[in-house]
Order: structure tokens, then sequence, then C-alpha cells
């Protein structure tokens, strides 16, 4: 008598919880979640621009000595030096000018 009650016990306990899990599944169906992918724009290709109009501006500029000191000041700048930090509406100090020895 004790063990059929206690099967009876679980089986309206395995019944209930496959009820609420049915119900909760339905719940959730309404609305998907949303979507990485809903604002992606495939690749597309560029129109390529007149070439000779790309080499009279590099000539205009300096040519490739003027890109080679472009790359030379980007990396005679030292590794660690840090930016400062401001808060918003806050305007950024002033560079600070080293004295030339």
């Amino acid at each position: 008598m004790v063990l059929s009650i206690l099967i009876m016990c679980r089986l309206v306990a395995a019944l209930a919880s496959t009820v609420l899990l049915t119900c909760a599944a339905h719940a959730q169906t309404a609305a998907p979640p949303a979507s990485a992918f809903e604002s992606y724009k495939p690749y597309t290709d560029e129109p390529i621009g007149n070439w000779k109009s790309a080499n009279d501006t590099a000539a205009r500029i300096g040519g490739w000595r003027e890109y080679a000191k472009q790359v030379q000041q980007v990396e005679s700048k030292p590794k660690n030096m840090s930016i400062p930090v401001t808060k918003v509406g806050e305007t950024p100090p002033e560079p600070t000018k080293k004295a030339k020895p």
C-alpha cells in the first residue's frame, strides 16, 4: 500500500512538471530573441577610382617620401604613452610641451 502511494506521488509529480514545462515553452515562443544579424549588410564592391588622379595626388603631396615620413612619425612615439582620462563634458587638458635641449 505504501509503495503504491509513493509510485502515485511520483507519477503525479512527473505529470505536473511535464505540464509546467510545456506551458513555459509555449509562453516563450511568442517573441523570438533579437538576432545579431538583423543589421547585417553584405559586402559590396566599391567603385574603383581613377588611378591617374590618385597618382597625381600622391605626387602633389610628396610621393612615397611623404608616406615614409608619416610612418616614421607614428613609430617614433613611445609605446607606453598614456591617454588622459576626462569626465563627460570636461575639456581635455592641454598637451605639455617639453623644452628643447
